[in-house]
C-alpha cells in the first residue's frame, strides 16, 4: 500500500484514507463555496432592498406637505361653497320676497280694479236717474294724489262744498300684542291721517276761494265707544278720529267750516265683512236691540243731514246709527 503523509508528520498508509481525505477535500471545498455564495447573496439582498426600498424619508415629508396644501385647499373650497350656499339662500329669500310683494300688487291692483268699477257703475246709476256725478281716482296715502283729487273736484264744479272723509282700512283679527309697526302705520295711515291731510288741503282751497262755507264729515264708527278683542288698531283710529271731529269743527268755524261724524254700527262693508260673515254672525246680530245689521240705505239721511243746510247749526257732533247697539244690556 502506498504511504500517504498527513499534515504534522502523521503518515498512513493504505487507499481508504486516501479516498477519506478526497471526500474531506471535496467537502470542504464545496463548504468554502457555499459560503462565498451566501456572502454572495446577502449582498445581492442589501442592493436589492435599496433598490427595491429606498429612504423615504424626505418623500414623506414632501407628501404631508402636500397633503397639509391638500387639506387647505380643501377648507378653502369649503368656506367658499358654504358662502356660496348662503349667498344662494338670500336670493331665494329676496326672489320669495319678490313674489309676495307681486302678489300683494296684483291683489291690491284686483281690488283697485273692482273699486273702480264700482265707481263707474254708482255715477252712471247717479247719471240715469237724472244727477251729475263724475269719477276721479285717489290715493289717501299719497299726497300728490290728494292734492290730484281735489284739483279735479274743483275744475270740474268750480267750488268744493262737503268734503266727506270715508277712506278706512282694518289689520285683521289682532290684539295689540299681536300687530307689528306695519299694521299700526297702515290703519293711522289710512283711517286718521288721510282725514288730516285732505282736511288741511280742503279748508286751505275755502280759504283762497274766499267763501267762507264749507263742510267736512268724517265716517267713524260705534268701535270708538264699544269694541272687542281683536279690533286693535282699527278701533283706535275711529277713536281718535271722534276725538279730532271735534277739535277741527273747534278750529274750524273761523273759516265757516262745519265739520261733524257718522258713527255706523255693524254695516256689510269690505271691512266688517270678516267679522259679519264668520260663524259669529248670529252672536253679534242677537247683541243690537233691533236685531239686524245695517243697510247702506240706513246711512242716506244721516248724511245728507251733515251734507245740506239741515245741519247748519251742526258742528263737532257724532252721529250714531247702530240699531241701539252702543246703548244694548251689558
Amino acid at each position: 500500500m502506498a504511504e500517504v503523509e498527513l499534515p504534522g508528520g502523521i503518515k498512513f498508509k493504505g487507499g481508504k484514507i486516501f479516498v477519506i481525505l478526497t471526500a474531506l477535500t471535496t467537502a470542504g471545498g464545496a463548504l468554502w463555496g457555499g459560503f462565498e455564495f451566501y456572502k454572495d447573496y446577502l449582498t445581492m439582498k442589501e442592493q436589492i432592498q435599496e433598490y427595491v426600498a429606498p429612504d423615504l424619508s424626505g418623500f414623506d415629508k414632501d407628501i404631508a406637505v402636500m397633503k397639509e396644501e391638500m387639506d387647505s385647499k380643501t377648507d378653502l373650497i369649503q368656506t367658499e361653497v358654504e358662502m356660496l350656499m348662503s349667498e344662494m339662500e338670500m336670493m331665494m329669500q329676496e326672489i320669495r320676497l319678490v313674489a309676495d310683494v307681486a302678489n300683494e300688487l296684483k291683489n291690491d291692483l284686483r281690488q283697485d280694479v273692482r273699486r273702480v268699477e264700482k265707481i263707474v257703475d254708482r255715477v252712471a246709476e247717479i247719471r240715469e236717474e237724472g244727477g251729475e256725478a263724475c269719477g276721479f281716482s285717489l290715493d289717501v296715502l299719497d299726497r300728490q294724489s290728494c292734492q290730484s283729487f281735489l284739483d279735479q273736484a274743483q275744475e270740474k264744479y268750480g267750488s268744493l262744498d262737503v268734503l266727506v272723509n270715508n277712506a278706512g282700512v282694518e289689520s285683521g283679527a289682532k290684539t295689540y300684542s299681536m300687530i307689528d309697526e306695519d299694521d299700526w302705520d297702515h290703519v293711522l295711515d289710512t283711517n286718521l291721517k288721510s282725514v288730516w291731510r285732505l282736511s288741511k288741503m280742503y279748508t286751505e282751497k275755502v280759504i283762497e276761494s274766499g267763501k267762507k262755507a264749507g263742510n267736512i264729515v268724517n265716517i267713524a264708527s260705534i268701535t270708538a265707544y264699544r269694541t272687542i278683542k281683536g279690533q286693535f288698531p282699527y278701533a283706535v283710529s275711529k277713536a281718535a278720529l271722534v276725538k279730532a271731529t271735534e277739535i277741527m269743527a273747534l278750529e274750524g268755524a273761523r273759516y265757516g267750516i262745519r265739520v261733524n261724524a257718522l258713527a255706523p254700527g255693524y254695516i256689510l262693508t269690505d271691512v266688517s265683512r270678516i267679522l259679519l260673515e264668520s260663524d259669529q254672525s248670529d252672536t253679534f246680530r242677537d247683541r243690537i236691540p233691533m236685531r239686524r245689521y245695517g243697510e247702506f240705505e240706513d246711512l242716506d239721511g244721516p248724511l245728507l243731514l251733515l251734507c245740506s243746510e239741515a245741519s247748519s247749526y251742526m258742528t263737532g257732533s257724532t252721529t250714531v246709527i247702530d240699531g241701539g247697539h252702543i246703548c244694548a244690556e251689558l
